[in-house]
């Protein structure tokens, strides 16, 4: 019985046609199975690309890091877990869960920016990142009441 990815990307077309199947496959330990992360994007009918929305569901976490490697592809163009928008934390039981930005309503994180690096798009309501702007002055992390942004210390952002 093969395990399902603890995320997956949703297409907002149904029957668009899939470009990447099985793009990210995770190394993990022997004892696991290898988890797919597929459908990272896709084309329309009129063969643009199609924005998708990364779905996390921790109670399937088994600490692969797909959804790391599928999230530094799409957003910084390499598999690099550093460069994710997940955090994925393990407990010393190995108990794992993804975190990711809860999008909040007033986000804390924006409102100690003094760069404004971090802003609420209001047409989207996303919280946009804006690195060139950053100066790594860490204020977000300290800010963000849940514990969802973490420091990059090789690109100081």
């Amino acid at each position: 019985m093969e395990r399902t990815s603890p995320c997956f990307l949703r297409e907002e077309e149904d029957n668009a046609p899939s470009i990447f199947t099985d793009l990210v496959e995770a190394r993990v330990r022997p004892a696991r199975q290898a988890v797919h992360v597929s459908c990272l994007l896709s084309i329309n009918q009129e063969g643009s690309l199609m924005n998708h929305v990364l779905l996390l569901q921790p109670e399937h976490c088994i600490d692969c890091h797909s959804c790391q490697l599928a999230c530094s592809l799409k957003h910084e163009g390499t598999y690099c877990p550093a460069k994710s928008r997940i955090e994925v934390l393990t407990s010393p039981l190995k108990f794992s869960v993804p975190l990711t930005c809860l999008q909040c309503e007033d986000p804390a994180c924006a409102a100690v920016c003094v760069v404004n690096a971090l802003k609420k798009n209001q047409e989207t309501g996303i919280v946009d990142y804006d690195q060139d702007a950053c100066i790594g002055c860490r204020m977000c992390v300290s800010a963000c009441p849940f514990g969802n942004i973490s420091y990059d210390r090789q690109a100081k952002a």
